[in-house]
């Protein structure tokens, strides 16, 4: 929940709650707000175990794989956009 309070050029005040809903950045498996070598870490990790994370399938396909893993550290290298 957030607050804002409004002033217009005469100085009335308004003010007025607002809930804000953030999406997780997808790929970032550690939950550290940046995509890094160490998601696409995770990522395999949950490929080779079978582990499950939505957050990790980036290429929405049902599965983890290696290529969820590459495609975490193309995007942390800036080569594509999740």
């Amino acid at each position: 929940m957030v607050t804002v309070v409004a002033t217009d050029s005469t100085g009335l005040i308004t003010t007025a709650a607002l809930t804000v809903y953030c999406e997780p950045l997808r790929g970032d498996l550690n939950s550290d707000g940046i995509l890094t070598s160490a998601d696409a870490a995770i990522a395999l990790k949950l490929a080779a175990t079978g582990g499950w994370d939505a957050n990790a399938d980036v290429n929405h396909d049902s599965r983890i794989t290696s290529l969820d893993a590459l495609m975490i550290m193309q995007a942390a290298g800036s080569a594509i956009t999740l």
